[in-house]
């Protein structure tokens, strides 16, 4: 394990430098060179001296050429699964938070997301940034709690109507790849459901930009769109109920385990744990496996509580995560620590 830790060190390093401002635009520009030329891409691996060297970052070692195609990948957007839908990321949430009312803090601390901002509250008490705070339920939590949090988000409506539920709230309209805090501000961030909405180079910026606000050993407690079979099947369904001949756009970026675990390393955090969550399980999809009276979401009602399955839904859901858990999740959820 300690080997492992000081590999994944070494590689944070490594990327740190690649991505240092004097470094950054040569590897950039060279990267936009070689764009579509898979073959090219060793070239630059040759260039900086890592040829056929090899880091021990996640399991069996790997060949550094194979971290950086996979780097070039998530960087470039190549051969990443986006979803597209007839809204843009900035139109949906903008409607979805206009729809709904502000959040009430939430009450379940058994399910996503407040089960796993507690444990990264909990291993690090400090000042706490919520990113892409929303309706605010996470945020009224820790609030209510006492706990020194500041909520974030780029949709005016969601802020302005935290704020006139409770003035006392530090919650501010704010641009997480560009944010106006000082360098190792927090301790800890929460980052539930907002980095799969960034693609190419505004998701480099944006895990960069939130390692640049970090302490050094500060939490980072954040989940990323599942690439499994679960989210190929929950996009299916929206594209079979919601059939448009229309302008299609950018949705949400899906990765797989290894890919969000890379991009962490890239922009300098050690991840310490990737856990396999269900946010809103595919059953749930479905009316007849749903735990309220009349088989209907409620919004807001769910999102204080967590989506609830009746008992019938559970024990499905519960079996396929215990037999799939990779494939039947919808999110992975990292921990990973801030490395300066």
């Amino acid at each position: 394990m300690t080997g492992r830790i000081r590999s994944s060190r070494i590689w944070a390093s490594i990327s740190r430098f690649l991505l240092s401002d004097g470094i950054r635009p040569k590897v950039w520009a060279f990267a936009q060179r070689v764009r579509g030329r898979s073959c090219a891409w060793p070239a630059l691996c040759r260039e900086l001296g890592f040829w056929k060297k090899h880091v021990s970052c996640y399991g069996p070692a790997q060949d550094i050429t194979a971290l950086f195609r996979q780097f070039r990948q998530i960087l470039l957007g190549e051969s990443v699964r986006k979803t597209y839908r007839n809204m843009g990321t900035f139109d949906y949430w903008s409607k979805r938070w206009t729809d709904i009312p502000a959040d009430q803090a939430m009450t379940n601390e058994t399910v996503y997301p407040l089960k796993h901002a507690c444990f990264a509250v909990n291993s690090m008490p400090g000042r706490i940034l919520e990113a892409g705070c929303g309706a605010g339920r996470v945020l009224r939590y820790f609030h209510e709690q006492g706990c020194d949090i500041t909520g974030i988000d780029y949709v005016a409506k969601a802020v302005e109507k935290l704020k006139r539920l409770d003035a006392s709230l530090v919650v501010e309209v704010a641009d997480i790849t560009k944010l106006n805090f000082a360098d190792n501000s927090f301790n800890v961030v929460l980052a539930f459901g907002l980095y799969h909405n960034f693609h190419g180079r505004d998701l480099l910026d944006s895990l960069r930009e939130t390692h640049r606000v970090m302490n050094d050993g500060g939490v980072l407690c954040a989940s990323f769109r599942a690439d499994n079979i679960c989210n190929h099947i929950n996009d299916w369904l929206y594209d079979k109920r919601h059939e448009s001949n229309g302008e299609r756009h950018f949705h949400k970026l899906n990765l797989t385990e290894d890919e969000f675990r890379l991009a962490l390393e890239m922009a300098g955090f050690t991840v310490e744990k990737m856990e396999y969550v269900e946010n809103m399980s595919l059953l749930y999809k479905f009316s007849i496996w749903r735990a309220s009276e009349d088989g209907k979401m409620h919004e807001s009602t769910d999102r204080s509580k967590g989506y609830e399955l009746n008992a019938v839904g559970k024990f499905i859901q519960k079996t396929l995560m215990r037999l799939f858990p990779k494939s039947f999740c919808n999110i992975w959820v990292a921990t990973a620590r801030c490395q300066k």
